[in-house]
């Protein structure tokens, strides 16, 4: 398998993943590494370079410099679940004049041992353990596809994600409604597993439901217990503990503002975390919810409309907004007051997804931007856009 495929390939599965909280610059040469070693055989040893850089970073780079050069590009990918650790990736490459058709391996054994093992000279790994390995494979098939549901057809053309059913009947679905980003398998499924062959749109709703009617069901043993006391280290820990449970539930694509900072971006470049900052804080979220009387519905409704929005900042920076607004009127004041820049900027429309986000940031490497200004960064957005 050409290499210059291989790092087309792992490109779109690192763009899957990089809305992941764990995401980093390594996850893509580790991406491409496990393609090699799937389908071309490769048992080269994980390795720390004289220059300072692990050799598949290296190779990473080569196979991305061919593929510029021969203007390569990645028109089609799509996902069929053979077993748990395994897919295969039918994927087009429009090269020149030629669409190519190839089937790819992806497997999550793939990833060699060495990524978590061997160690630079500053102690650093690639990857830090299996977790983290076993993190980037689920968020590398996209969105929905950490469904325990088997022989499941997630297809990626024309960067839209979409599932296909088993069913005779396909399900119409906007897929950015039903893509949690960031909740582990476990937290979002509980006890179902793969044995569990049930319809993937109706299990995922059926998860979701048993969070809510859960979270209901403890608003309404505590509204009243709350209302009564007056003692103020009772009332801020329910309402910590509330908080807490409306962190766990789903957060959904479409809950993303469209907004990140400036310094989120730039980090997140460098290989930095990004963190979800909720617009309405958590504890605020639990005080309005104890306030009165929801039904099931009107929660589920007050939750998606109002208190699961959030755009992206750095770890400081959401350190700096916790409890916001106990001293500011809203969200946008306390960005002011913190001096922590919203991007895009005010009178440029906002991202219309994680994946245009993401794909802008794709863009962005390699173009030095760390002294770039919030107008220059703005610029590039445009370029972005019109291209």
């Amino acid at each position: 398998m050409n290499t210059e495929f291989l790092y087309l390939i792992a490109e779109q599965l690192y763009l899957n993943a990089s809305g992941h909280a764990m995401s980093n610059r390594n996850w893509i040469a580790a991406i491409y590494k496990s393609l090699l070693v799937a389908n071309r055989g490769d048992d080269e040893e994980i390795l720390w370079t004289k220059y300072s850089e692990w050799k598949i970073d290296h190779n990473c780079r080569a196979a991305r410099s061919v593929a510029k050069k021969n203007k390569s590009r990645l028109i089609s990918c799509d996902l069929v679940k053979t077993d748990s650790n395994e897919y295969k990736l039918l994927v087009q490459i429009e090269k020149g004049i030629d669409i190519i058709s190839k089937t790819v391996l992806y497997r999550q054994d793939a990833f060699p041992e060495g990524l978590w093992k061997v160690k630079n000279p500053k102690n650093d790994t690639v990857l830090s353990n299996q977790f983290e390995r076993d993190q980037l494979f689920l968020a590398s098939l996209g969105d929905n596809v950490n469904s325990p549901i088997q022989d499941e057809l997630i297809s990626v053309k024309e960067n839209t994600v979409k599932p296909v059913s088993n069913s005779s009947k396909p399900e119409k679905l906007d897929i950015s409604l039903y893509s949690d980003l960031d909740e582990d398998y476990d937290t979002e499924f509980g006890d179902f597993g793969a044995e569990e062959q049930v319809d993937t749109i109706s299990s995922v709703e059926y998860a979701r439901n048993m969070k809510f009617e859960a979270l209901k069901l403890l608003l309404d043993q505590v509204r009243d217990k709350y209302h009564q006391t007056e003692e103020p280290l009772q009332r801020s820990f329910l309402l910590t503990v509330i908080g807490a449970a409306i962190f766990y539930l789903p957060s959904l694509n479409a809950h993303f503002s469209g907004y990140i900072s400036v310094a989120a971006l730039k980090g997140f470049i460098r290989g930095q975390r990004r963190v979800k900052d909720h617009i309405f804080p958590r504890k605020r979220a639990a005080s309005e919810l104890l306030s009165r009387d929801f039904s099931l519905k009107d929660l589920k409704s007050k939750y998606h409309d109002h208190l699961a929005e959030f755009m992206y900042v750095t770890y400081s920076e959401n350190s700096q907004l916790i409890n916001f607004y106990e001293e500011h009127d809203d969200h946008n004041s306390a960005l002011e007051a913190f001096q922590i820049e919203k991007f895009p900027m005010a009178g440029v429309e906002r991202f219309s997804s994680h994946r245009e986000l993401d794909q802008f940031i794709l863009f962005l490497r390699g173009k030095q931007v760390e002294n770039k200004t919030t107008e220059d960064l703005n610029n590039l957005l445009g370029e972005f856009r019109a291209a």
